[in-house]
């Protein structure tokens, strides 16, 4: 049976490192299923769908799905990205951003958040 990850894009997945951990999950097994979960204050330029996907692509990233957490405010996307873990089953998350990984505790506790300048925050 395979996990389900999710990464955040910017600060997590731009890293050489981060990038060829997610594309090794992805690898590992076919039922590894992995989420690019990333937020953005507005839909227009380099935050819609098609940027994003071509973003990813020019990392060379492998992943399941893409999911978009778009909101006015830094809490509500914090908020959305812990419904989407929820939504998912994540199992465990990387994320750059302390109040994303806060909310998505608070939402689904029993994801394993990771922020990749930081220790790991839930065992």
């Amino acid at each position: 049976m395979g996990n389900n990850y999710g990464f955040d894009l910017d600060g997590v997945l731009d890293k050489p490192a981060y990038a060829n951990l997610c594309n090794l999950l992805h690898a590992s097994s076919h039922e590894n299923k992995i989420y690019v979960i990333t937020g953005g204050l507005e839909d227009s330029g380099d935050w819609t769908e098609k940027a994003r996907i071509a973003y990813l692509d020019r990392l060379h990233i492998r992943y399941t799905q893409l999911v978009r957490c778009i909101a006015p405010d830094y809490e509500t996307i914090g908020i959305l990205k812990g419904e989407a873990c929820k939504e998912f089953k994540i199992d465990v998350m990387w994320d750059d951003s302390e109040v994303y990984l806060q909310q998505i505790l608070n939402i689904s506790p029993e994801t394993k958040v990771f922020n990749p300048t930081e220790k790991q925050i839930k065992e």
